[in-house]
């Protein structure tokens, strides 16, 4: 069979959604009565999200409510994702931290793939067709990503952590339950990216796709010609060529409109030795119409966020 440039086309995860996490909060719930100082942080329920005060004196001013927002003079800025809800916003720099185990169970509906960007060492994922009904997906899998050439570096070669997982073709059913744990002998796990959908085939991969490292430090060199490397982020980027059947392009471009602006996974083959091929990140490209019967060319390009390991 083919490799398949694929992409997740995620469902939104909001507080319906999600069901239970332990998880918890650094902050407390927005109270109407209570007085915020400049610089103090609430979490707003209604909005899943943490508020900073930006005046003394703030009272009575619900952050939920977009009006104090904004203005000359704002009550409140809009700090970050609560940390239950930051593993499901589409700001890959925001993570869900908590205590080993994290557990997190959701109800999304119909959805038959699963990606996760994490720091853990072990995962357990169990799918149910309903809250408390038949488990048709019991996972554990060790985050464990090196792959030994030789007896040498089997006993020898040093711990390589892997920090992506990805559950693939799971049974659909419209009320499926995920519960998720996430387990580290460090006491803390933390999850960057929780993305739950399905992953749809665009077209055939050709050869020569390519992923290109790239890194956010730079070079700092003062007046006197002394350099210093700030070191920064890096993460990769990756570019596909595909090929599919003409009729099938009005789905595919459809598909490519749905997640402009949004990150999602792109993979251009699930195989263990391509897994450089796979990346988290804003999609561009598009459909070409050669004079060849029937097909088209795909070009994928897929500015990544974060670092694929």
């Amino acid at each position: 069979m083919a490799a398949k440039v694929s992409v997740l086309v995620p469902v939104d995860v909001d507080s319906k959604v999600l069901k239970s996490s332990t998880a918890v909060e650094t902050y407390a719930d927005y109270v109407a009565g209570k007085v915020y100082k400049k610089g103090d942080r609430c979490v707003s329920p209604t909005k899943n999200r943490i508020f900073e005060s930006l005046q003394d004196n703030n009272s009575g001013h619900d952050p939920a409510i977009t009006d104090n927002l904004t203005g000359n003079t704002p009550w409140w800025m809009d700090y970050a994702p609560t940390n239950r809800m930051a593993m499901f916003d589409t700001d890959v720099s925001t993570a869900t931290v908590a205590p080993s185990p994290l557990t997190v169970v959701l109800q999304p509906g119909f959805f038959r793939d699963l990606y996760l960007n994490l720091d853990a060492d072990e995962v357990d994922l169990v799918v149910r067709d309903s809250p408390g009904g038949s488990v048709i997906r019991a996972t554990h899998e060790v985050l464990e990503g090196s792959q030994p050439g030789d007896y040498d570096e089997y006993f020898f070669g040093r711990f390589e952590p892997r920090y992506d997982f990805i559950a693939q073709d799971i049974e659909p059913y419209n009320a499926a339950e995920i519960t998720l744990t996430l387990t580290s002998a460090s006491g803390t796990v933390s999850c960057a990216v929780m993305d739950v959908g399905d992953l749809i085939a665009l077209g055939d991969t050709l050869v020569g796709a390519k992923v290109t490292p790239k890194t956010y430090s730079y070079v700092d060199q003062d007046k006197f010609g002394g350099a210093k490397i700030v070191r920064r982020g890096a993460a990769n980027d990756l570019a596909i060529t595909g090929i599919l059947d003409r009729s099938e392009s009005p789905m595919v471009h459809r598909t490519l409109m749905k997640v402009l602006d949004t990150p999602v996974l792109v993979t251009a083959s699930t195989g263990v030795d391509y897994s450089p091929l796979r990346n988290f990140g804003l999609v561009s490209g598009g459909i070409e119409y050669p004079n060849i019967p029937d097909k088209c060319n795909l070009n994928i390009n897929v500015q990544g966020l974060i670092r694929w390991q």
